[in-house]
């Protein structure tokens, strides 16, 4: 073999380990960008998850506390709520106007505080509850 033949093949095989080394790397960097993207996904569900949860829990409360109403309508004070393990703190207190009752619940999941308010009306002459608004704060 001549020394021009050999320096061909040399550097064949250099470009080849090269291109080898190359396409590994890009290979490697797109499995962990792969990875970094579904772990997000997953984390960003489970965030959705978690407040979507915490509302639900949060209106539960609100809607003991208007059967609270219903039951004894001079009901004032506060009471705790349990959903399937999860709970809601829930405040009824007098409204600003005559006959108005305001109905605050709040709740946490996994780190996600949702606050549910509903104005709840008292009828002075029938006794009738009907609620007038309902706001997640």
């Amino acid at each position: 073999m001549s020394v021009r033949f050999q320096k061909y093949f040399l550097s064949q095989g250099q470009i080849a380990l090269t291109t080898v080394f190359l396409i590994g790397s890009f290979i490697v960097l797109m499995a962990l960008t792969l990875a970094f993207l579904s772990s997000s996904i997953v984390s960003s569900n489970r965030a959705v998850q978690s407040a979507n949860r915490s509302l639900s829990v949060a209106s539960a409360g609100v809607d003991d506390g208007v059967l609270r109403l219903i039951r004894n309508r001079s009901y004032t004070g506060s009471f705790r709520v349990t959903v399937d393990g999860d709970t809601a703190d829930v405040l009824i207190e007098n409204g600003s106007v005559p006959n108005q009752v305001v109905i605050t619940s709040t709740s946490t999941v996994m780190g996600s505080q949702k606050t549910v308010q509903a104005i709840v009306s008292i009828s002075s002459i029938t006794g009738q509850v009907s609620v007038v608004s309902i706001n997640q704060l």
